[in-house]
């Protein structure tokens, strides 16, 4: 959880979790795509920072889209993962990583909620 972050920090994090593609769509770009509709939802919302865990397999990947590892952990489901960090507005990182997330960074607007997500859950 965000028991080790502050009572502000909390507000402003969130935490994506069970973030899947079907087998049959992996590789493809639909991950990028789910990813980057998140993206924009948590910029929506005020969300400054998002932590994700995920196998060893799929830190490039989460790399990639500006996720920095923090450290291993022990999921009761999947085992020793990775815990990662997303800093959203990161700019700079996002840049250095040629995170697909930029576009939807350099592009959000301000109040303005995804089509298909609703600003209330």
């Amino acid at each position: 959880g965000l028991a080790h972050l502050s009572t502000v920090e909390r507000r402003v994090s969130s935490i994506t979790t069970r973030l899947m593609v079907e087998r049959t769509k992996r590789g493809s770009a639909v991950g990028v795509r789910l990813a980057a509709a998140l993206y924009r939802y948590g910029l929506s919302r005020g969300v400054e920072t998002d932590y994700i865990d995920c196998n060893a397999h799929l830190v490039p990947f989460f790399a990639h889209l500006g996720y920095r590892p923090l450290k291993l952990i022990e999921h009761p489901e999947y085992g020793r993962v990775t815990l990662m960090r997303l800093a959203l507005g990161d700019a700079v990182h996002l840049r250095r990583m040629e995170s697909p997330l930029l576009a939807e960074r350099e592009s959000f607007i301000p109040g303005f909620v995804p089509s298909g997500l609703t600003a209330g859950g």
